[in-house]
């Protein structure tokens, strides 16, 4: 530990960032174990280290630096979430990301990662609020929007690639699906709402209940796709490797389709899905 007289610029420098990075402010951040691990200086004596201007006390100073800082922050997590900052107003997510942030501080020198974990933290904030379903949902979209532009694709199997696949031994195969993928169950039908939002149409709250969303990378474009529980099962199952046929019985028994026009909505499901680059890889056994 050091005194502010004989504090070097490394040791100067990492007492700053502890306390402008403190969620409790720069005098908060001044008698945290952090910054008096580099520099112990009382909040009164705190003009041996950052002098005061005409203006403004030291304090006050460092209060800009840290103010900027979440400012910066937050307005990342924005540009992340904006449909989810717009069904919560303002305020109420500024709040909710300065919560999350104190609670999950950025400790890497990227951002990318910085708000994985906000639709959790979301989730339990709101629980029990009106609007929390829809927050969250919405949330939850974004999110994965945000982890599937980032991730690999890997090769992607054409639609030729799969009509050219035997037929004889497509119950025994199994799909790889693309890494750049998340399935969601939410708790409303947040995917159609965002998107009335976002082509500016009106659109009214969603009433809670179960919906479910796949949303991946085809090229640089992030889709996002509306499922039944069926679809969202049925690609559940191929994700953790089950083969086609196990995969299709046990994700469509309770199908409401007579038996002649199953095959025709089945062949539609994968056709479209591989038109979209949803499979890397088949193999059968």
């Amino acid at each position: 530990m050091a005194d502010a007289g004989s504090a070097g610029l490394d040791r100067l420098e990492r007492w700053m960032l502890a306390v402008v990075t403190h969620a409790g402010g720069s005098a908060r951040g001044l008698r945290h174990a952090r910054a008096r691990r580099q520099i112990d200086v009382a909040v009164g004596d705190i003009e041996r280290v950052v002098t005061r201007s005409s203006r403004l006390s030291a304090i006050e100073r460092l209060d800009i630096y840290a103010e900027a800082y979440w400012l910066r922050l937050v307005e990342v997590m924005a540009n992340e979430y904006p449909t989810t900052r717009d069904a919560m107003g303002e305020r109420a997510f500024d709040a909710a990301c300065r919560a999350y942030l104190a609670r999950h501080p950025s400790t890497e020198r990227l951002l990318l990662g910085l708000s994985a974990k906000f639709p959790d933290f979301l989730a339990r904030r709101l629980r029990g609020k009106r609007g929390a379903a829809l927050a969250v949902s919405l949330a939850r979209i974004e999110r994965a929007m945000e982890d599937v532009f980032d991730a690999p694709a890997g090769e992607l199997l054409s639609p030729a690639a799969m009509a050219a696949l035997p037929a004889a031994a497509w119950g025994r195969m199994r799909l790889e699906l693309t890494p750049a993928m998340r399935l969601l169950a939410l708790d409303c039908d947040a995917n159609s709402h965002m998107t009335a939002l976002r082509s500016r149409r009106s659109a009214s709250r969603p009433r809670p209940r179960p919906a479910w969303v796949l949303v991946h990378r085809h090229g640089l474009r992030v889709l996002r796709t509306s499922l039944t529980r069926e679809q969202y099962a049925l690609l559940r199952l191929l994700g953790r490797g089950v083969p086609i046929g196990r995969a299709i019985a046990r994700s469509c028994r309770d199908l409401r389709v007579s038996a002649d026009r199953l095959p025709a909505l089945l062949s539609g499901w994968f056709r479209d899905w591989a038109a979209t680059g949803l499979f890397v890889a088949a193999r059968v056994g």
